[in-house]
């Protein structure tokens, strides 16, 4: 055996995890993403700040994958210019906090931040580069997203059947009810099923393994049940990045099928349900309509709000966590029963400049434009997949919600690094055109 395939044999895989005992760590890591969408169950309030289970899950996992790291003296991981610039956007984040309003509040607000969305990030990269493990990762990902469709279904039975809905939800959209399962709210729950959705392909990819397209069917049906307006735009979205650029002839196959289904989907349930689409798309006009009153109009009224209050230091900002009081200060209404944290911009680009300036919102464009770049590629296709229902959500719910550090967007992220990382850092040992040696294929082995 040639030196290459000595090496490539001695490194742990990151597909699969090393035959020893599963470390504790990787558990916790599985416990996260299993229940990563699980906003509303098995959380602990801590004040007016929610301690949510998969946060637990994450930071322990972070925490025991290093002391694990220590213990196996494995060496410094490579790094990749998404790693820095995610670091790069919490330390613009950290310095928005120091010239904070009230800047108590701006470093209680970036401590969430760190623990809801750069740990679990972390958490997932290193535990991945450690012991691998990717396909029982993502496969984690995948049946938290099944279970929390199931539980979505019966809240939405519940709704219509005057049933205990367990977490309750009442919200309606064109007389319809909507399904947010565990998350917030519907358009949340349905940015999770998108991602869920391009995990499911990129699992297929990587394992090649066959779609199941009962499960992908299953998941799009509950996707238009949810009844959120963002579905109009992430689902074509997902639809467009996943088959940009011809990708090559073993993507296309896994592909077909997510465009196949679709279609079936969309033939079915307007045969079971002849009027959800003419209600459905009455809904989606509004999103366009400024006088809309349960949404629009509101919003926009917190857009001139938040642009106003940004300018007062465009530069770092008035720090996290405090819109509700400078808020306040310019209208002169306080609203009772709204904590600090609750209030937010419901727009990224407008929550980074309120956080952090354009100091903040540099980081976060540059975070998103190089790891669209580096990940999003047709040499890397497993990662290509996750990226194409990061970008779909990102994007989507950037214009309608400050979701940029939620830790879904954070941990799916992390898995695209981790499987582009390995693919690319492995190229030249399984190629070795140079050396002369047979092109070996890639076994998705870790590089550490």
């Amino acid at each position: 055996m040639g030196t290459a395939n000595q090496a490539i044999s001695l490194r742990p895989s990151l597909l699969t995890p090393t035959k020893a005992k599963t470390p504790f760590s990787t558990i916790l890591l599985w416990v996260g993403l299993f229940s990563v969408s699980w906003d509303r169950f098995a959380g602990i309030s801590v004040g007016t700040f929610n301690l949510k289970l998969p946060i637990v899950a994450f930071a322990l996992a972070f925490a025991l994958t290093l002391v694990d790291r220590v213990a196996l003296r494995r060496p410094p991981m490579g790094a990749h210019p998404a790693i820095g610039l995610a670091l790069a956007v919490i330390i613009a984040y950290f310095v928005g906090a120091l010239f904070a309003l009230d800047t108590q509040l701006a470093v209680i607000q970036f401590g969430t931040v760190v623990l809801g969305a750069f740990l679990p990030f972390l958490a997932v990269f290193t535990n991945l580069r450690t012991f691998g493990g990717l396909d029982s990762a993502l496969t984690a990902f995948i049946r938290g997203g099944i279970l929390a469709s199931v539980f979505g279904l019966y809240q939405l039975t519940a709704f219509y059947a005057g049933l205990p809905q367990l977490i309750q939800y009442e919200a309606t959209g064109g007389g319809l009810g909507r399904i947010s399962s565990f998350s917030y709210e519907a358009a949340y729950f349905a940015y999770f099923l998108i991602l869920v959705i391009a995990a499911v392909f990129a699992r297929a990819h990587i394992t090649k393994a066959s779609i199941n397209i009962w499960l992908v069917g299953f998941l799009l049906i509950v996707l238009i049940l949810a009844n959120s307006r963002a579905t109009v735009f992430t689902l074509p979205l997902l639809l467009v990045l996943a088959f940009f650029r011809r990708p090559d002839k073993s993507l296309t196959k896994k592909l077909t099928p997510l465009f196949l289904i679709t279609i079936w989907v969309l033939v079915f349930m307007w045969l079971a349900l002849p009027d959800i689409y003419e209600t459905f798309f009455e809904r989606a006009a509004t999103i366009f309509d400024p006088t809309e009153q349960s949404s629009n109009a509101p919003r926009l009224d917190t857009y001139d709000a938040a642009w106003v209050i940004a300018q007062q230091d465009l530069l770092t900002g008035i720090g996290g966590g405090n819109f509700r009081d400078a808020l306040a200060a310019m209208t002169g209404v306080h609203v009772p029963g709204i904590s600090a944290n609750e209030l937010i911009a419901n727009n990224v680009w407008l929550q980074a400049l309120l956080d952090g300036g354009v100091i903040l919102l540099a980081a976060e464009a540059i975070l998103v434009i190089v790891a669209a770049r580096t990940l999003y590629r047709r040499a890397i296709p497993g990662a290509r997949l996750l990226m194409a229902g990061w970008l779909s959500a990102l994007l989507v719910s950037s214009m309608v919600t400050s979701y940029f550090f939620d830790v879904k967007i954070w941990v799916v992220l992390a898995l695209a690094l981790a499987v582009a990382k390995d693919q690319i850092g492995s190229a030249p040992e399984f190629i070795g055109v140079h050396s002369g040696r047979t092109r070996q294929p890639s076994s998705l082995s870790s590089g550490t």
